[in-house]
């Protein structure tokens, strides 16, 4: 299986959710995580590890409608 990348703010807010007295197994449910990712998370939180700010590019709109514009031009004009 293929490593997932989380950003930081995520894991953040994954481990905010849990602390907030939310259930284990809520918390891994909503955010589709294992176990032992939350327990690593809420430990480097505990521990100020991860407390950057994500170097993803602020306008991904903008990155989501050029990449939807390219799917519809080859949608609109098949090779054939």
């Amino acid at each position: 299986m293929p490593k997932i990348y989380y950003p930081d703010n995520f894991k953040i807010e994954v481990v905010k959710h849990y602390k907030m007295h939310h259930s284990i197994s809520a918390t891994l449910e909503k955010y589709s995580i294992a176990r032992s990712t939350l327990f690593k998370w809420k430990k480097k939180y505990e521990e100020n590890h991860f407390f950057r700010v994500s170097k993803k590019p602020a306008n991904t709109s903008h990155n989501a409608q050029a990449h939807l514009d390219k799917l519809n031009k080859i949608v609109a004009h098949p090779k054939n």
